[in-house]
């Protein structure tokens, strides 16, 4: 009767262990994932996120008239932009280089709200 030896040798032991750690770590990758992707479709995380409007202006001050004139420079999302102070002007639909002037007598009452689809912010 011949016996065996159970003794693996070096190249034996380690083989056989780096085919079974790949696949742990590709499962645990593969489910991290595939977890992340439903959660974002069933809490439908990403939607809903809204733009503000964003325009850029030049503001001119009459003192000889209580005056102000409120100038379009740019625009990434504005609708309408209202332009409030002593009395009240709204530029519908804005585009660059439109102006409107209010009468104006204290500049710290100047209120600019810009409007994009149907979200309001205050530009100054």
């Amino acid at each position: 009767m011949q016996m065996e030896s159970k003794i693996q040798t070096e190249d034996e032991s380690s083989s056989r262990a780096v085919s079974p750690v790949i696949g742990v770590i590709l499962m645990v990758a593969i489910t991290v994932i595939l977890a992340a992707v439903i959660a974002a479709f069933v809490l439908d995380l990403g939607s809903g996120t809204s733009s503000n409007p964003q325009a850029g202006f030049s503001i001119n001050e009459d003192s000889t008239t209580d005056s102000v004139t409120v100038q379009i420079s740019s625009i990434e999302r504005l609708d309408t932009l209202e332009v409030t102070c002593d009395t009240s002007e709204t530029i519908d639909p804005a585009e660059v280089g439109e102006q409107v002037t209010v009468d104006c007598a204290d500049r710290s009452d100047l209120t600019l709200i810009g409007t994009y689809d149907g979200n309001e912010a205050v530009m100054n």
